[in-house]
């Protein structure tokens, strides 16, 4: 059994369960191939990183991360990260720390798989970009949330926002039997430890649509990759 953090523990009944909720959210959980590298695709304000406990150093747009890396946003900081076709982008908003666990592209023979632990703020995303089943989990201090074909925010405290598309959160209390909640849009819905699901409130949603919608500062005009439109609907738009 493994503690990640907030002391949450991910034993082998717990991730049973959790494989059978990914299919709520279209996804799947199967092994996978060889890991790639999450691109830090821009930058604005101070972040550092680190591994397997070594001094954090700044993070600069155009680096590359292998699982294990630990990144961590500071006040006003905000890092894009670029998962690689299958899963697409995710924001790193400011005052948060976020560990790749896992980073498997799907091949012809495998499903992909994602595994993230956000320890710390919140985290925005367009889930994963493929019809191909994939794993996408990203684990909090009480809770996975799997995340499917969706326009989300999680946070660190186990709330989960939906504004396109399905997640589930695996919620697991202090006490007592963890739980389904499947959060899903249009319109656009949230997970509570506190409220259970809910529809969100009109102030919410604005604010998470413009999480996603937020121009940074991106130093590789000249990569190969795609740049994000950032002007499309949520689903696609960083």
């Amino acid at each position: 059994m493994k503690t990640f953090s907030g002391g949450f523990r991910w034993s082998s009944s717990l991730f049973a369960f959790v494989c059978g909720l990914a299919s709520i959210a279209g996804v799947s959980v199967r092994g996978a191939s060889s890991p790639t590298e999450a691109l830090v695709w821009g930058l604005t304000g101070n972040a550092l990183y680190s591994a397997g406990g070594a001094p954090g150093l700044p993070v600069a747009a155009g680096m590359s991360f292998v699982p294990g890396t630990v990144i961590k946003t500071g006040a006003g900081a905000v890092v894009d990260l670029f998962l690689g076709d299958a899963f697409g982008h995710v924001r790193l908003v400011e005052n948060s720390r976020l560990e790749i666990l896992k980073l498997h592209p799907p091949t012809s023979g495998d499903a992909g798989q994602l595994e993230l632990d956000l320890q710390a703020g919140s985290l925005v995303g367009t889930g994963h970009q493929f019809a191909t089943p994939t794993s996408y989990q990203v684990k909090v201090s009480n809770g996975i949330a799997g995340i499917g074909r969706a326009a989300y925010r999680v946070n660190a405290r186990g709330f989960l926002v939906v504004l396109e598309g399905t997640g589930v959160f695996a919620y697991v209390p202090a006490t007592g039997e963890p739980g389904a909640h499947v959060v899903s849009g249009p319109p656009a819905s949230y997970f509570s430890p506190f409220e259970g699901v809910r529809a969100s409130p009109p102030a919410l949603t604005t604010e998470v649509s413009e999480q996603l919608r937020a121009r940074l500062r991106y130093h590789l005009s000249e990569s190969k990759l795609p740049k994000p439109d950032l002007q499309a609907n949520p689903r696609r738009a960083f």
